[in-house]
Parts: C-alpha cells; structure tokens; sequence
C-alpha cells in the first residue's frame, strides 16, 4: 500500500466537509501543511499524517508463473491534526471544537468501508483498503491564545484512524 495515496484519500475525504458552527466555513485538509498565515482567521483546518504502520507477507508455495507472487497486507495508524481557532466572545464557545472533532471522526466512520483500485500516481502501487475508519482514538488539547490580548484562541485534536489493506505483489 501507498502511504501517499492514503494520506490523499483522507484528504479528498475531508476537505470541504460542512461544520456545524455558527461560523460559515468549511474545513481546509492538507498533507503538507500551508505556510502559516499572520491573518488567522475564525475557522478549522486538518493536517493528515501517517503515524505507525504494520506489514506483513502472506506468500504461497505454487510453481510456474506465481510462484514468486505473494500477497501483502498492512494497518496504517493515519493522525487527523484538527486546528480549531475561535473568538472566546462566541456563544457556542463550549461546544463548537467538540462538534467539529465529531463531524470528522463521523465523515471517516461514514467512508466507504472497501475502497477498490486505489492509485498511488506517483509510484502506481494500486491499493484496495478493506478497513477505514473501523478503528478511531480521538484526543485533543488546550485553548492557547492566538495572539497576546487576544480573545482568538485556538485548540487542536487528533484524530488516529486505522486502516487495513491488502494488495498482490
């Protein structure tokens, strides 16, 4: 399997998903994380990472042409960094974070549970994932202040997914 084409497959997941704030924005996905803005402004953005990762071989004692042919299987941990930036004036201060972790963590569970032909573009491996979003640990941290004398604060969570795939080599 591909780490990129699953980091990527998170990311299309993700990017763009609607949350349910008093705030009209959209969550902002991303791999590589953007240059940091000076103008941080009131809304959330997810940076998707692969943390750990199992693989194993399952081979076959067959001759002829497969007889070097083996299949392989692997279980990614994928970490969802949620960034959440709030003004401490806002009526739904308590409960906006929270309801935003919950959106991307049900959006992941919702995923399609199988994902076929997956295509790495920059290696062409071809993945089919057969368990994402089965298996979540969620955390999260505390408000920081975004700026001195600032009400803008900010807070993060992490979201570690696990998923399973399989492919023939």
């Amino acid at each position: 399997m591909s780490l990129n084409s699953v980091q990527l497959y998170f990311k299309s997941m993700l990017n763009g998903i609607s949350l349910p704030t008093a705030y009209t924005t959209n969550l902002q996905a991303f791999v590589a994380p953007p240059t940091i803005n000076p103008n941080i402004s009131i809304g959330a953005q997810c940076y998707i990472w692969g943390s750990e990762s199992e693989h194993d071989r399952k081979t076959m004692g067959q001759r002829g042409q497969l007889a070097n042919g083996s299949f392989r299987g692997g279980k990614y941990d994928i970490d969802v960094w949620v960034i959440w930036y709030q003004d401490l004036t806002a009526a739904a201060v308590d409960s906006e974070f929270p309801a935003v972790l919950d959106t991307v963590r049900v959006t992941i569970e919702r995923s399609p549970d199988q994902v076929h032909g997956l295509l790495d573009t920059t290696t062409g491996y071809v993945s089919d994932l057969l368990a994402v979003g089965d298996h979540n640990k969620q955390s999260y941290g505390s408000w920081k202040a975004a700026a001195p004398q600032s009400t803008l604060v900010s807070v993060s969570g992490r979201l570690q997914c696990t998923v399973v795939e399989w492919y023939l080599m």
